[in-house]
């Protein structure tokens, strides 16, 4: 996959235009669609994308939550497999843009589209008044069609990045269903107070790339952590400490059978069964009693999985 902007493009393509946050079971759908039709069409896959991402600059006051930071994007799209990733700066000229304008003047000056794949509710534009019609009037106009791919519908509901960021929110357990893989964070791990090695549970604690990405509801995970090619069963808190009365959201992940330091290193977590909430204990000693426990309820979690065929990603 190359990152590239729309002016470095000289093949033609087939299109798919979106901010893609999350990359989901309904962005996979639509972009194996778009890998299909480009290999029909005998020309290149293209997503178009913006950063940053157009809600933050409709609307500056609004606290996104990003199921996929930046650099998680990318990753998952070059999974995919797609041959082009075209990056729009998302402004408020851009926002400003009709639909109609933006796409004669600036999309198709500059790429030649020989399809475009949209989602079933896709729209853009100023006010988001561009959708299917208007590219189907512009394929007609352009030589180009229009191919629009059903929602991917799971328990009566339609998989989108709002239902995953509720589902992650308050952790129902249900992400995985609708993401196609282990909701993750990445971070880079950073020096702590140590209180988990004196209770025997050292941890990494992480630092992030945006503090715009969702974490999952506060409490205690069972997570493999994966760092420098290797991955790891781990015991993960997202919290506020409430023993301690200490302020401010921390991730701190307790890596079971593992003694090594790894300040500096960017580890990514996946978060796989919530054990149980955050809890205020009386004393220390009553912590170390609760991990001990959670320790043991996570190694049965891990005896009952198919390791052989279990795969995070």
């Amino acid at each position: 996959m190359e990152i590239c902007n729309i002016k470095d493009v000289k093949e033609s393509v087939v299109l798919t235009l979106g901010s893609f946050d999350g990359i989901h079971k309904g962005h996979i759908k639509l972009i194996e669609e778009l890998k299909q039709s480009a290999k029909l069409l005998q020309c290149k896959s293209a997503v178009m994308t913006f950063r940053p991402h157009p809600r933050e600059v409709v609307n500056p006051d609004f606290q996104i939550k990003y199921l996929t930071v930046w650099s998680e994007k990318v990753d998952l799209l070059k999974k995919l497999d797609i041959d082009y990733l075209i990056v729009e700066k998302f402004d408020k000229q851009m926002m400003n843009t009709e639909p109609k304008f933006y796409f004669e003047n600036h999309v198709l000056k500059n790429l030649n589209v020989k399809r475009i794949v949209t989602g079933f509710n896709h729209h853009f534009g100023s006010n988001r008044s561009g959708g299917k019609e208007l590219l189907v009037q512009l394929g007609d106009k352009y030589n180009f069609d229009v191919v629009s791919v059903d929602p991917f519908i799971i328990d009566n509901k339609t998989v989108s990045s709002t239902l995953i960021r509720d589902s992650v929110s308050k952790w129902d357990g249900l992400a995985k269903d609708y993401l196609g893989r282990y909701y993750f964070i990445d971070g880079v791990v950073e020096h702590g107070k140590k209180r988990g090695r004196g209770l025997g549970f050292p941890t990494i604690n992480l630092s992030f790339e945006n503090e715009k990405k969702l974490r999952p509801s506060s409490g205690v995970y069972l997570t493999v952590v994966r760092f420098d090619q290797s991955s790891y069963f781990g015991l993960t808190n997202i919290g506020f400490k409430p023993t301690f009365n200490e302020k401010g959201e921390t991730v701190e992940t307790h890596i079971l059978n593992f003694s090594r330091e790894c300040y500096d290193e960017k580890v990514r977590i996946f978060f796989i069964e919530k054990i149980r909430d955050e809890k205020k204990f009386d004393n220390p000693e009553k912590l170390k009693e609760q991990l001990i426990t959670d320790r043991e309820n996570c190694i049965k979690i891990i005896e009952s999985l198919d390791l052989e065929n279990f795969d995070i990603i």
